[in-house]
C-alpha cells in the first residue's frame, strides 16, 4: 500500500515515528506530537507502528498531566513492547509505586539486550523504589544502571546513571553526594535532553531547599520552570512552581513585559484568554471552542501559568489591558 506520494505506507509511518520521537527528545514537542499523531491517524498504518506512536504520545500526555488520555492510549497499545515504561510511569504518577515496580521489573527481564530501554527502566525503578521508601532496593537498581552505563559512549545513558545515584543520595539526605552527581549529569546532558536537564535542575533545587540554601534553590527552580513552561510539561511546572512559592518567590524569575507574556501564548491560548476576559466558565469555554471540559481546564491552566497569574480574574484584567486595544501584541 502506497501513500499519496507513491511511497510504501509502512516506510512513511516508520520515518514519521522516528522523526516525531527525535523531535520530542530534543524538546520540540509540538512538532513531534504532530508527526506521531499523523502515524496514529493514517489509514493502513502497521499495528506495530501504531502501537509505538500511541505509547510515545501517552508519554507526552503524562507530562502534560492528562492521565486519562494517557491511559486510553496505553490500553490501545497494551501489547506493544514500548508500552511498559509509560505504563509503569502512569502507575507511579498516580500513586501506585508497587504496580510501577511490577511492570518495570517484568519488562526488564524481557529486554535484556536493549541497553537504552534497560536504562529507562532501571532509572524508573530507582524512582519507584524511593517512592515506596525502599531506598536499599533503589540503591541496587542504581548500581545496575551504573554497570550498564560504565564504558558506554552514550552520554544520555551515563547521565541517567548519575541521576539515579543522585536520587539515592538525596533519599539518604546526603546533600553533597547528591549535588555532585546531579552536576555530573548536567555536564553530560548539555542541551541534548532539555526535559531531563530541567528535571535535574528542579531536583537540585529541592536538595538545596532542604539544605537551607534558599537563593541557590530559587535560581535552579526558575531555570527548570522556564524549560517546563516552554515544553508544556504541566506536572513538572506545577511541582516547580509550588517549590518556588514555598521559597517565597514568584513562579517566574522576573516580571515579564505584557507584550512578551502575550506573545508567548499560542493561538488557542489567546482565544481562551479572550473568553476569560468575557467572564466565561470552563464549561462555557469548552462549548464555545468545541472542546472537552478537561481540555478547556488544561488551556486555562496553561494561560495562567504562562502569564504568571494565580486567578482567572487576574488573567481577565490582563486581557482587558493588553488585548484588543491595549498594548499591541
Amino acid at each position: 500500500m502506497l501513500d499519496p506520494l507513491g511511497r510504501p505506507r509502512v516506510l512513511h509511518a516508520h520515518c514519521r515515528l522516528v522523526y516525531g520521537s527525535v523531535l520530542c527528545t530534543v524538546g520540540r514537542w509540538t512538532e513531534g506530537e504532530s508527526a506521531l499523531l499523523e502515524v496514529l491517524s493514517a489509514f493502513g498504518t502497521a499495528v506495530g507502528h501504531r502501537g509505538d506512536a500511541a505509547t510515545r504520545v501517552a508519554g507526552l500526555r503524562l507530562l502534560q498531566g492528562r492521565f486519562e488520555e494517557a491511559g486510553a492510549l496505553l490500553r490501545s497499545a497494551f501489547t506493544a513492547r514500548s508500552a511498559a515504561e509509560p505504563l509503569a510511569r502512569l502507575h507511579l504518577m498516580t500513586g501506585n509505586p508497587d504496580l510501577a515496580v511490577g511492570v518495570a521489573r517484568r519488562e526488564l527481564n524481557a529486554v535484556a539486550s536493549d541497553r537504552l530501554r534497560n536504562g529507562e527502566l532501571l532509572g524508573l525503578l530507582v524512582e519507584a523504589e524511593i517512592a515506596r521508601d525502599d531506598v536499599a532496593a533503589a540503591m541496587g537498581w542504581a548500581a545496575r544502571l551504573n554497570e550498564l552505563a560504565e564504558g558506554s559512549e552514550d552520554a544520555a545513558l551515563r547521565a541517567q546513571a548519575r541521576v539515579a545515584v543522585a536520587r539515592v543520595a538525596a533519599a539518604h539526605l546526603d546533600t553533597q553526594a547528591a549535588l555532585k552527581a546531579f552536576q555530573a549529569a548536567l555536564g553530560l546532558l548539555g542541551d541534548s535532553r532539555p526535559l531531563l536537564s530541567a528535571t535535574v535542575s528542579m531536583e537540585v533545587a529541592e536538595v538545596l531547599t532542604r539544605a537551607g540554601d534558599r537563593a541557590a534553590a530559587v535560581v535552579e527552580a526558575q531555570r527548570a520552570l522556564a524549560t517546563f513552561d516552554r515544553l508544556g510539561a504541566k506536572l513538572l511546572a506545577d511541582r516547580t512552581g509550588a517549590l518556588l512559592r514555598s521559597l517565597g518567590s514568584r513562579s517566574r524569575g522576573m516580571v515579564r513585559a505584557p507584550d512578551a507574556a502575550a506573545a508567548d501564548l499560542s493561538r488557542r491560548e489567546r482565544e481562551v484568554l479572550e473568553l476569560l476576559r468575557q467572564g466565561l466558565t470552563n464549561g462555557e469555554i469548552a462549548a464555545r471552542l468545541f472542546i472537552s471540559g478537561r481540555t478547556a481546564e488544561h488551556h486555562v491552566g496553561r494561560v495562567l501559568n504562562k502569564l504568571g497569574m494565580r486567578s482567572r480574574a487576574e488573567a481577565a484584567a490582563f486581557a482587558v489591558a493588553h488585548l484588543n486595544g491595549g498594548s499591541s501584541t
